[in-house]
């Protein structure tokens, strides 16, 4: 479950799901769960994005077997104490005022084009904090993270002793019931102190139950051009040619821009330039 699932009530629940882990579960502490991480060189992240939400264990082989049981923790067995929360507010402040622009800018193109749903921004509002309860958390992961919606992978690890970790997660039933992404375009401005402008075009495209669309469209940004890859340096791409034409000795970065959803897409560009290039 991704930010595609929340409400206009709960809107930045991902974004709080992702800085709550690691805190207190029911079988251990915020400080047992860092300390033993930590002990056993390994680390544990989560990472978010509009449909899912991921933890990712690497640990050495040979501390694999305690390491799981923490991952296990983190994953399913939240608990949610309401001062743990409370005291994630200053994290969220933190990582609302260093979105980068492009992360930013992209935000905003989902939020023209879909306007809920996957239009719902990875970034939690300011509006909403403290203001999403540990009830609120709960109910959300109790709805969207279950059995039928979860998948395990591993790298480096006998495929019995995964199945085991897999087989003991305690995750409930049900499938959710995910309401289908509408794509209804538009536009959406965003007033920064910048000296440069950041605009982000796009036209629906295809999603993921569409595999040979959705790879079609993921061949194409390739072909249109993502930037140069070495830092600096130039690229023969189409869209990079185009622009700088136009731009001449001005600075500027455009890529191109894919993004496949389970049933929708976006395709499209997104360039950053001084504004009067831009408008060029």
């Amino acid at each position: 479950a991704g930010s595609r699932n929340e409400t206009y009530e709960t809107q930045g629940i991902t974004h709080l799901l992702r800085i709550a882990a690691g805190l207190t579960t029911s079988r251990a502490s915020t400080f047992g769960i860092t300390r033993n991480i930590q002990q056993m060189g390994g680390s544990l992240v989560a990472t978010s994005d509009r449909e899912s939400i991921a933890y990712t264990l690497q640990a050495t082989r040979d501390k694999l077997d305690k390491a799981l049981s923490f991952l296990e923790d983190v994953a399913t067995r939240q608990v949610f104490k309401p001062w743990e929360i409370s005291d994630s507010t200053p994290r969220l402040r933190y990582e609302l005022s260093t979105i980068p622009e492009n992360v930013r800018i992209i935000d905003l193109l989902h939020k023209a084009a879909y306007r809920e749903g996957l239009g719902y921004s990875l970034y939690s509002p300011k509006r909403q904090l403290d203001k999403i309860s540990s009830e609120t958390l709960q109910h959300f992961v109790n709805t969207w993270h279950t059995g039928a919606r979860c998948a395990v992978v591993a790298s480096g690890i006998p495929l019995n002793e995964i199945s085991a970790m897999a087989g003991s997660l305690n995750l409930g039933s049900g499938n959710g019931n995910t309401t289908p992404a509408k794509f209804g375009g538009g536009e959406v401005r965003k007033e920064r102190n910048s000296e440069l402008a950041s605009v982000a075009v796009a036209v629906e495209s295809s999603g993921l139950d569409k595999e040979k669309d959705a790879l079609a469209f993921a061949v194409l940004q390739q072909a249109a051009g993502t930037g140069p890859h070495v830092k600096w340096g130039n690229t023969t791409a189409p869209l990079h040619r185009a622009v700088g034409s136009a731009a001449g000795n001005d600075p500027f970065a455009i890529t191109a821009f894919n993004a496949s959803y389970t049933d929708s897409g976006l395709f499209g560009f997104l360039l950053q330039a001084p504004a009067s290039v831009a408008g060029a």
